[in-house]
Protein backbone atom coordinates (compact mmCIF):
# COMPACT_ATOMS: atom_id res chain seq x y z
CA UNK A 1 0.00 0.00 0.00
CA UNK A 2 1.02 3.57 -0.69
CA UNK A 3 1.94 5.95 1.99
CA UNK A 4 2.35 9.54 0.91
CA UNK A 5 5.53 11.07 2.58
CA UNK A 6 4.45 13.04 5.62
CA UNK A 7 5.42 16.80 4.77
CA UNK A 8 2.93 16.22 1.74
CA UNK A 9 0.44 15.24 3.79
CA UNK A 10 1.08 17.57 6.38
CA UNK A 11 0.98 20.01 3.77
CA UNK A 12 -2.40 19.39 2.48
CA UNK A 13 -4.04 19.65 5.52
CA UNK A 14 -2.52 23.16 6.30
CA UNK A 15 -3.38 24.56 2.80
CA UNK A 16 -7.30 23.44 3.64
CA UNK A 17 -7.29 24.60 6.91
CA UNK A 18 -5.21 27.92 6.51
CA UNK A 19 -6.51 31.08 5.37
CA UNK A 20 -3.51 33.46 4.10
CA UNK A 21 -3.79 37.32 4.55
CA UNK A 22 -1.91 39.71 2.00
CA UNK A 23 -1.54 43.02 2.49
CA UNK A 24 -2.48 43.46 -1.65
CA UNK A 25 -6.20 42.49 -1.06
CA UNK A 26 -8.79 43.59 1.13
CA UNK A 27 -9.84 41.11 3.81
CA UNK A 28 -11.93 40.49 6.21
CA UNK A 29 -10.70 39.75 10.02
CA UNK A 30 -12.35 37.22 12.32
CA UNK A 31 -13.73 39.12 14.65
CA UNK A 32 -11.73 37.71 17.37
CA UNK A 33 -8.68 39.49 15.45
CA UNK A 34 -10.82 42.31 14.96
CA UNK A 35 -11.56 42.61 18.69
CA UNK A 36 -7.90 42.01 19.42
CA UNK A 37 -6.67 44.93 17.31
CA UNK A 38 -9.05 47.41 19.16
CA UNK A 39 -9.26 46.54 22.50
CA UNK A 40 -7.41 48.31 25.67
CA UNK A 41 -5.04 45.36 26.96
CA UNK A 42 -2.48 44.88 29.82
CA UNK A 43 0.18 43.34 29.34
CA UNK A 44 2.08 40.62 30.83
CA UNK A 45 5.90 39.74 30.22
CA UNK A 46 6.24 36.82 32.68
CA UNK A 47 4.60 32.98 32.42
CA UNK A 48 3.69 33.79 36.12
CA UNK A 49 1.32 36.38 35.31
CA UNK A 50 -1.36 34.22 32.64
CA UNK A 51 -3.83 32.50 34.59
CA UNK A 52 -3.16 28.51 35.15
CA UNK A 53 -6.50 27.74 32.86
CA UNK A 54 -5.13 29.91 30.26
CA UNK A 55 -1.64 28.54 30.15
CA UNK A 56 -2.98 25.14 30.35
CA UNK A 57 -4.60 25.20 27.13
CA UNK A 58 -1.54 26.91 25.44
CA UNK A 59 -0.48 24.24 22.61
CA UNK A 60 2.45 22.80 21.87
CA UNK A 61 4.81 20.76 19.75
CA UNK A 62 6.53 18.34 22.16
CA UNK A 63 5.41 16.28 25.10
CA UNK A 64 8.91 15.81 26.51
CA UNK A 65 9.71 19.35 27.68
CA UNK A 66 9.24 20.20 31.10
CA UNK A 67 7.41 23.04 30.72
CA UNK A 68 4.88 24.05 27.58
CA UNK A 69 6.32 27.72 27.28
CA UNK A 70 9.84 29.77 28.37
CA UNK A 71 9.86 33.09 29.62
CA UNK A 72 11.38 35.68 27.77
CA UNK A 73 15.12 35.78 27.71
CA UNK A 74 14.85 32.36 29.03
CA UNK A 75 16.44 29.21 26.94
CA UNK A 76 14.54 27.16 24.63
CA UNK A 77 14.93 25.12 21.86
CA UNK A 78 14.85 27.26 18.87
CA UNK A 79 15.28 24.52 16.63
CA UNK A 80 14.69 20.85 15.22
CA UNK A 81 18.61 19.82 16.68
CA UNK A 82 17.31 19.38 20.44
CA UNK A 83 20.09 20.48 22.30
CA UNK A 84 18.34 19.70 25.55
CA UNK A 85 15.02 17.49 25.45
CA UNK A 86 13.61 19.37 28.85
CA UNK A 87 13.51 22.65 27.32
CA UNK A 88 9.91 23.72 25.74
CA UNK A 89 10.44 24.64 21.73
CA UNK A 90 7.76 28.32 22.78
CA UNK A 91 8.92 30.94 24.15
CA UNK A 92 6.71 33.91 25.51
CA UNK A 93 7.45 37.35 23.95
CA UNK A 94 4.43 39.37 25.99
CA UNK A 95 0.50 38.32 26.89
CA UNK A 96 -2.51 40.53 27.49
CA UNK A 97 -5.56 40.72 29.02
CA UNK A 98 -8.56 42.49 28.14
CA UNK A 99 -11.93 41.99 29.98
CA UNK A 100 -12.32 38.44 29.09
CA UNK A 101 -10.24 37.99 26.17
CA UNK A 102 -6.48 37.26 26.40
CA UNK A 103 -3.69 36.32 24.43
CA UNK A 104 -0.10 35.00 24.39
CA UNK A 105 2.22 36.16 21.73
CA UNK A 106 5.42 33.72 21.47
CA UNK A 107 8.45 32.44 19.66
CA UNK A 108 8.33 29.22 18.25
CA UNK A 109 10.92 26.81 17.30
CA UNK A 110 11.14 23.55 15.75
CA UNK A 111 11.77 22.96 11.76
CA UNK A 112 10.80 26.61 11.03
CA UNK A 113 10.87 28.92 13.47
CA UNK A 114 7.85 31.75 13.54
CA UNK A 115 5.75 33.94 15.77
CA UNK A 116 2.50 32.28 16.93
CA UNK A 117 -0.30 34.46 18.43
CA UNK A 118 -3.42 32.75 20.40
CA UNK A 119 -6.35 34.20 21.87
CA UNK A 120 -8.48 33.16 24.35
CA UNK A 121 -11.84 33.86 25.86
CA UNK A 122 -11.55 33.67 29.59
CA UNK A 123 -14.57 33.64 31.87
CA UNK A 124 -15.36 32.01 35.19
CA UNK A 125 -12.33 29.91 34.73
CA UNK A 126 -13.39 28.61 31.77
CA UNK A 127 -11.17 28.85 28.77
CA UNK A 128 -12.07 28.76 24.84
CA UNK A 129 -10.11 29.46 22.05
CA UNK A 130 -11.02 32.37 19.77
CA UNK A 131 -8.31 31.99 17.49
CA UNK A 132 -4.60 31.53 16.62
CA UNK A 133 -2.29 33.18 13.78
CA UNK A 134 1.54 31.55 12.69
CA UNK A 135 3.28 34.68 11.93
CA UNK A 136 5.31 32.95 9.21
CA UNK A 137 7.45 36.51 9.04
CA UNK A 138 10.29 36.74 11.69
CA UNK A 139 10.00 39.63 13.09
CA UNK A 140 10.92 40.89 16.34
CA UNK A 141 7.87 42.54 17.55
CA UNK A 142 8.67 43.81 20.93
CA UNK A 143 4.89 46.01 22.02
CA UNK A 144 1.61 45.45 21.40
CA UNK A 145 1.35 48.50 18.64
CA UNK A 146 4.02 46.99 16.65
CA UNK A 147 2.09 43.10 16.22
CA UNK A 148 -1.18 45.15 15.44
CA UNK A 149 0.60 46.64 13.10
CA UNK A 150 2.28 43.56 11.23
CA UNK A 151 -1.46 41.75 11.50
CA UNK A 152 -3.05 44.08 9.63
CA UNK A 153 0.11 45.06 6.97
CA UNK A 154 1.69 41.71 6.40
CA UNK A 155 1.26 38.76 3.85
CA UNK A 156 2.70 36.37 5.76
CA UNK A 157 -0.12 35.55 8.48
CA UNK A 158 -2.12 32.47 8.26
CA UNK A 159 -5.28 32.11 10.43
CA UNK A 160 -6.40 28.86 12.03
Amino acid sequence: MYKPPICGVIAGIVLLNVVQLSCNQEHDLPWAIDEFLQDEFVIYTTLDSIPAPIFNAIPTTSSEAVTVMADPGEDYNETDTVENPNLPFSRLIFAGQSDQIWFIYSEEGGVGRYNRLVLYKYSIGQVELLNELTILTYQNVADLEGLRELIVSDNEILIW
